[in-house]
């Protein structure tokens, strides 16, 4: 059975990092049934169900899966409260575990109860011989949470400052470790400070490009960074943060996936928004066989493709190749019902180019 145990384990893993969520829920619900033969039947020590039932709660909280994560988390307190006096360390369990507690009941809403839970940890965790630094990180952090929650985001700063402090001494790549920078991040941008939430975003990505791990998220950070650095007008750096995330999702997800072509495409309206048109059009040009794979050549996707390259070629004065591309996206629109603005766009701006073209032809005879 232990073997058995072993052996999820490193299955558990493998769906953590590709963000299977339910995969590993059914592990953790796999290493519980393990836990509770070894300790009802082979005598193991009672925190082996306690940590089984707090881990099933911690994969249930990743999904929001609240009352579920809740139920387990109660368990575990049932079980580890009848140990309460054997040890430090299940004094230091009950500590994580009222952290967590804290947690859920802050996702649910109950402020004033996660605070309580909260502060009971803090001052378990001072009376306890092992004082272990990271769950007073862990509450501090939640704590943070609490404030956030209550739109006190000058508290909720000072404490997700004071969890910072501890995290960097101890774990210095860990994902705990850029979520509380994410954190971070989003309660300097409630704040309107525009320049802690972009350096807070950069230091979340950088921990997890350096656990090489999570290239997942690491790319959805990235795609935020781009925002508000767009939002900043800096240009070049948005492009350099959409780029990277193109690169994270094309390694993790592939080429020919929706998340990589949405990014290659944001990363077209980022040059379009910089007067970069030439890089645009390049940047459409290799985007077109990805978007023709994924969505086929009939279909409104492609239509939108087309007309937004068509556009590029007209603002570009080439107007034989802005024809052909906009009449193909009209062909489409109008085939497959798509929105009568549009179309009514394109055949304008058809009209327009093929003045142009009517023009240039005279003027090439004369």
């Amino acid at each position: 059975l232990e073997e058995k145990f072993s052996t999820l384990e490193s299955y558990l893993k493998e769906k953590e990092e590709t963000e299977d969520l339910e995969a590993a829920i059914q592990v953790r619900v796999h290493q519980l049934a393990i836990c509770k033969v070894l300790t009802e039947i082979h005598n193991r020590p009672p925190s082996l169900l306690v940590q089984a039932h707090s881990n099933l709660a911690q994969s249930y909280l990743k999904l929001k899966y609240l009352d579920q994560a809740l139920d387990h988390l109660s368990q575990a307190v049932k079980y580890n409260s009848v140990h309460y006096n054997e040890g430090e360390v299940y004094k230091q369990t009950h500590v994580d575990l009222l952290c967590l507690l804290g947690k859920v009941h802050l996702l649910k809403g109950s402020t004033n109860e996660a605070k309580e839970l909260l502060t009971k940890a803090e001052i378990v965790n001072q009376s306890t011989n092992l004082r272990d630094d990271i769950s007073f990180a862990r509450i501090y952090w939640n704590i943070g949470k609490v404030h956030k929650s209550n739109k006190n985001y000058s508290e909720s700063i000072k404490f997700y400052e004071k969890a910072w402090s501890i995290f960097k001494l101890h774990e210095e790549n860990s994902p705990d470790l850029a979520d509380l920078y994410l954190d971070l991040s989003n309660a300097y941008y409630k704040q309107g400070n525009s320049q802690e939430t972009v350096d807070f975003l950069r230091r979340a990505i950088n921990v997890l490009l350096n656990t090489q791990s999570y290239q997942v998220k690491a790319a959805s950070l990235c795609l935020s960074l781009a925002k508000h650095l767009q939002k900043l007008d800096n240009f070049h750096e948005a492009l350099d943060a959409l780029r990277q995330a193109e690169h994270l999702q094309s390694e993790s997800l592939g080429v020919y996936n929706k998340s990589t072509a949405s990014t290659k495409r944001r990363i077209c309206g980022v040059l379009l928004s910089a007067q970069e048109y030439q890089e645009a059009l390049k940047e459409c040009k290799s985007l077109e066989d990805i978007e023709a794979n994924i969505f086929g050549t009939k279909s409104l996707e492609f239509a939108k493709h087309l007309k937004v390259t068509g556009t590029i070629f007209l603002i570009l004065e080439n107007f034989r190749q802005a024809y052909s591309y906009l009449s193909k996206a009209l062909s489409l629109y109008t085939k497959l019902g798509g929105s009568i603005s549009v179309a009514r766009d394109l055949k304008l701006k058809l009209r327009s180019i093929k003045k142009n073209i009517n023009s240039d032809s005279s003027n090439s005879q004369i």
